[in-house]
Parts: structure tokens; C-alpha cells; sequence
């Protein structure tokens, strides 16, 4: 989906006008800053093209340069890469994306379906899991990655699953068995889903470091105008999860 169809999708229906709506857009992540005159300035075969990442911090102007290949992924991690998934390169969003991330820093990222968003994040969530040791994080679920559909969370869980192959974190999603569910360290399901889980203490967040927020557009939108706190809301529901004292990326 290109800039215009997203603008006009969350402006339901208006006209993307780019000298009107330009402020607007930029703040929201849709369109980055001076986006015209960079794009008439990225050649054909540039890395970033049709992708948009940004790191959160507007006062970090750090550069970070692009992750070429996999050959500096955790060596587990690549040979899962190859042989399970079967991914020789990097696409364009964990190019960019992974460095930034394993900096630590929080960021948006936004790129086409099939882009390869999820090896983007779930690559140097479990690089960090695995820098910290098992020892340090037991049974502790590190990280939460919420989606808007259950069958989203079900793939996302499966990819992360396949990158752990063979080694200690344990990634789950919420279709999955309670035991599994309370001894992952990523788990992956609706907001909805996760506060039920909290409202009836299934789960426990008070050690959670990490949040992801997959397809944020539609995470984050405000579907009831006249009620912005509607509970039926993926906003309102994600405004619930975000008061825990977690880093959001």
C-alpha cells in the first residue's frame, strides 16, 4: 500500500494533499520528512527504497549503517536463516531496521506486505535474549509483539519459532497451550487477547522490556471518534498495555 492509500485510509476518504496534509502526515510516520526530495534523489537500486524507518528520537541524529548480509547474525540464527526459512539476504526493511534495533533505540517502520517486517524485529529481539543469558531471564517473558488478527499473531509466532530453532528462548503466541504461553520469553497475540490474559492472571507483564506493535496503522487508529477510550478499540486496548513501564519500539 503506497503513502496516498494509507493517508486516505486512516483520513477515511480524504484527498491526500500533500501541501495541506503535508505536517500531518509527516508526524504520523506516513510519509517521511521531505519526502519529494529525497525520492527524486534515490536511485533504482538503493536498499531504502519503498521502505520508511525511523528512529523514534528526534534529538538522535546517530547514523547506522546497513546490515548487508547475515554474516554478522548470531551463527545459530543464520543457519536457521538459511536452512528453515530459507532466506539468503537480508530484504530492504531488516537491512535498515536491524541495526537501529539492536542499538537499542526505538523506531517505526513501515514497508509492503511480504517484506520480510517480521525478521526485521524478531531477528534482534532473540540476539538480545540471547546476549542477556538464560540465566538471567529463567522463564521471564521479555517481549510482547501484538497484532491485530489472531492468525497474524499465529504467523509471527511461527517465524519466530523457526529463527529459535534449536536454542533457548522460546516464542509462543496466545493459540497456543497455557504452559507454553507462561514460559516463553516472546509471545506474540491481540491486545484484546493479552489483557483478558492479565484481567484473569494468566499472565504476568511486570518484567515484559520490549513491545511491538505489527501494523501499527490499523493498531493505532481511532476507529469510535466520539468515544477515543472505546474498549472494543485496538487504540484503547494498546493505551491498557502501554501504561505497563515497558520500551516501546
Amino acid at each position: 500500500m503506497d503513502y496516498d492509500s494509507i493517508f486516505k485510509k486512516l483520513t477515511r476518504g480524504a484527498k491526500f494533499d500533500r501541501k495541506k496534509y503535508r505536517e500531518d502526515a509527516e508526524n504520523l510516520g506516513i510519509i517521511p520528512k521531505k519526502a519529494p526530495k529525497l525520492e527524486e534523489n534515490i536511485k533504482e537500486d538503493d536498499p531504502k527504497k519503498g521502505i520508511f524507518v525511523t528512529n523514534m528520537n528526534a534529538e538522535d541524529d546517530s547514523t547506522y549503517p546497513l546490515l548487508s548480509d547475515f554474516n554478522g547474525v548470531n551463527k545459530a540464527i543464520k543457519n536457521n536463516l538459511k536452512e528453515v526459512l530459507r532466506w539468503e539476504n537480508p530484504t530492504r526493511i531488516q537491512m535498515a531496521a536491524i541495526p537501529i534495533l539492536r542499538a537499542g533505540k526505538n523506531c517505526v517502520c513501515t514497508a509492503a506486505t511480504g517484506s520480510g517486517k517480521t525478521g526485521a524485529f524478531m531477528i534482534p529481539v532473540i540476539e538480545k535474549l540471547l546476549k542477556i543469558g538464560r540465566k538471567n531471564i529463567k522463564d521471564t517473558l521479555f517481549t510482547i509483539v501484538l497484532s491485530p488478527s489472531r492468525e497474524l499473531a499465529e504467523q509471527i509466532g511461527g517465524v519466530g519459532r523457526a529463527l529459535a530453532r534449536g536454542l533457548w528462548p522460546k516464542i509462543s503466541d496466545t493459540s497456543q497451550s497455557d504452559r507454553n504461553i507462561q514460559s516463553c520469553h516472546i509471545l506474540c497475540g491481540t491486545p484484546n487477547r493479552i489483557i483478558n490474559m492479565l484481567d484473569s492472571k494468566e499472565l504476568d507483564l511486570s518484567k515484559c522490556q520490549m513491545i511491538v506493535l505489527d501494523e501499527c496503522d490499523k493498531m493505532l487508529e481511532i476507529t469510535n471518534k466520539l468515544n477515543p477510550d472505546d474498549p472494543k478499540s485496538f487504540s484503547a486496548q494498546v493505551n491498557i498495555l502501554r501504561s505497563q513501564e515497558w520500551v516501546l519500539f
